[in-house]
């Protein structure tokens, strides 16, 4: 799911190259993120990504009946609405594309999970969109349907990839060990949802200045017309912050930490300074049907406070007393009433010489 966080963070850039490209690239993956911004670039400023857009889309619908009928949904209609329609009948007809989708490139189970989270921003931007059913409406609907989509289906990647860790807490059958395993999953629920990218955007004195000269000019200073487009514009700005803020939650983010006995619950991405081990426990555990171990290391930092690791699926087997050790993007977190720091999939354990 990182690689699509990735390609939809690039759409949004300042770049039509780059959005270019990026829509080049989605044209090849078979998600329904791919879909939205597709069809969210089908509206692109600039005219050859708008184009390319296009293309790619007309092909999917050629294929895949389900992408017509939603691309249908957000467009311009193109002949007088249906009054007799019933707000049933609307709901359906937007909720049976998107079901169709779903089922399609997630499953049953899972789309049903994806539309249950995205239930509210359905029926919101649905409204929306019925009652002012227009090019730029249509824009917005996509923004905030591929906003809502990345996050359901972040949360969901999040709890699939986690499932081994539940099955480390049948194993241990001990309370204090199924807590620290349970708190091990929630740190990597919490890590999946963070990605590592940037999205860049001109300075806004730059961009709306020129866009409100030259709308200036090209209207020969109409203020009727400058004010449409202030409120215009305004709106455009508030959908892309709230984008930009979306993407921004991703970010990386580290803690330096220089004393050992100040961690925090909670902390993310911890790097130490370099720590000494002085005491290390194993606890054998049955995963499967293999053997493998929880280690409960001890360790001090240069100044002699001390501190706790923690480290599973027989990461800590190598350790030894005596040994200099650094942590690269680990977690704190709470076990039985001890604040100590881990490691999950990201995170890593380093022996200095």
């Amino acid at each position: 799911m990182e690689n699509i966080h990735k390609l939809v963070s690039l759409t949004f850039d300042e770049n039509p190259r780059v959005r270019l490209a990026a829509a080049a690239k989605l044209a090849d993956v078979d998600d329904p993120a791919a879909i939205f911004a597709l069809m969210e670039l089908s509206y692109d400023k600039d005219p050859e990504v708008k184009k390319f857009a296009h293309i790619v889309l007309d092909k999917k619908k050629s294929n895949e009946r389900e992408v017509m009928d939603l691309a249908e949904i957000f467009a311009p209609p193109t002949q007088a609405a249906d009054l007799t329609e019933s707000m049933e009948q609307k709901k359906a007809k937007i909720l049976s594309p998107i079901t169709q989708l779903f089922e399609k490139k997630l499953g049953k189970h899972r789309a049903d999970q994806v539309k249950s989270k995205m239930m509210p921003t359905i029926e919101k931007v649905y409204m929306k969109s019925t009652q002012h059913k227009d090019t730029e409406n249509g824009k917005k609907a996509i923004q905030e349907f591929l906003t809502s989509y990345l996050d359901a289906i972040s949360d969901l990647d999040s709890i699939a990839s986690d499932q081994h860790r539940v099955e480390d807490i049948h194993a241990f059958h001990t309370e204090e060990v199924e807590e620290s395993t349970h708190s091990i999953t929630d740190i990597e629920l919490q890590e999946r949802k963070e990605l590592k990218e940037e999205e860049t955007f001109e300075t806004l004195p730059n961009t709306v200045f020129k866009k409100a000269y030259d709308t200036m000019l090209a209207s020969n200073g109409n203020e009727a017309l400058m004010r449409r487009e202030l409120k215009r514009t305004l709106r455009e700005l508030e959908h892309e912050a709230k984008l930009a803020y979306h993407l921004a939650k991703h970010r990386f983010k580290e803690t330096n930490v220089t004393h050992i006995s100040k961690i925090k619950n909670g902390m993310r991405n911890v790097n130490t300074e370099l720590l000494t081990v002085s005491e290390v426990a194993n606890r054998e555990y049955k995963k499967g049907r293999e053997k493998k171990l929880l280690t409960r290391v001890l360790v001090k930092d240069e100044n002699g406070n001390e501190g706790v690791i923690y480290l599973f699926d027989n990461r800590g087997t190598w350790l030894k007393e005596g040994m200099y050790i650094k942590i690269v993007k680990g977690y704190v977190k709470t076990f039985s009433g001890e604040t100590a720091i881990t490691i999950s999939t990201k995170g890593n354990i380093y022996i200095i010489l």
